[in-house]
């Protein structure tokens, strides 16, 4: 399953931007200086599956979640001259289906990537992310992914080659967005 780059569907515009954000408060100075240290930030979440949305649910399904997300991205200066940076996304909180059932969820997104010598634009790496679900009601959900990642130096574009798909996460082979499916954040 492969996507070329494309614009960014809502997962990867809020990654970059709190990528951009962190740059813009100072990681660009651990860059230069290669000391690291990275930027993390906490923050409301809230997020829904509208029914027929996940495969794996019965067609009449609605769930929605409210809970706190964790954010980190570090650029990290390496021996040679290139650059790796590193998203870890943590989000966890509560859920409620439309019959007033009520779950936990928790969400992982882990990405790292870097650059060459003879491509400083193109960052290139690994990615996983996993969704789970679970709770007193009938739904029940656990779906990720892990596969290689490649992004632009502006972030402006990025693409995901899937190498291990759990449950339905997201739409993958469209070529202008990420859909979400089953992992709605």
């Amino acid at each position: 399953m492969k996507t070329r780059f494309g614009p960014a569907a809502a997962k990867r515009l809020i990654l970059a931007g709190v990528a951009v954000a962190a740059l813009s408060l100072g990681v660009t100075t651990a860059v230069a200086d290669g000391g690291g240290g990275g930027t993390t930030t906490t923050s409301p979440i809230s997020w829904s599956i509208p029914a027929g949305q996940c495969s794996q649910f019965p067609a009449d399904a609605v769930v929605s979640g409210d809970g706190t997300i964790t954010r980190f991205f570090e650029a990290r200066m390496n021996h040679d001259g290139t650059i790796t940076r590193i998203y870890r996304d943590h989000a966890e909180g509560m859920a409620t289906d439309g019959d007033g059932n009520t779950y936990r969820f928790s969400y992982d997104n882990s990405t790292r990537a870097r650059n060459s010598v003879g491509n400083p634009d193109l960052f290139v790496g690994t990615i996983t992310d996993s969704f789970t679900l679970k709770g007193r009601g009938p739904l029940r959900s656990k779906h990720g992914f892990s596969g290689d990642y490649t992004e632009s130096a502006d972030l402006a574009h990025f693409s995901i080659i899937a190498r291990r798909v759990i449950g339905d996460p997201i739409a993958f082979g469209d070529e202008t967005q990420f859909a979400p499916h089953c992992d709605p954040i």
